[in-house]
């Protein structure tokens, strides 16, 4: 069987990145229940020029009763 090797290709520029502005106020967090483990995080991030929301998830953390 012959070797089949293809070139990886280059990572582009990410003109989105570029242009976004390099500081933003949280607007907002939320955590929501995702599954019997894990929470969902999403942040709403704000600038005059751009609005982002994002989400991470992240184990659940248990709180003292």
């Amino acid at each position: 069987m012959a070797d089949h090797r293809s070139a990886i290709p280059r990572a582009r520029r990410d003109l989105v990145v570029e242009f976004l502005p390099q500081c933003f106020r949280i607007q907002s967090i939320a955590r929501l229940p995702l599954d019997a483990l894990n929470t969902m995080n999403r942040a709403t991030l704000f600038h005059e020029q751009a609005v982002l929301t994002v989400e991470w998830p992240s184990l659940l953390i248990s709180t003292p009763n």
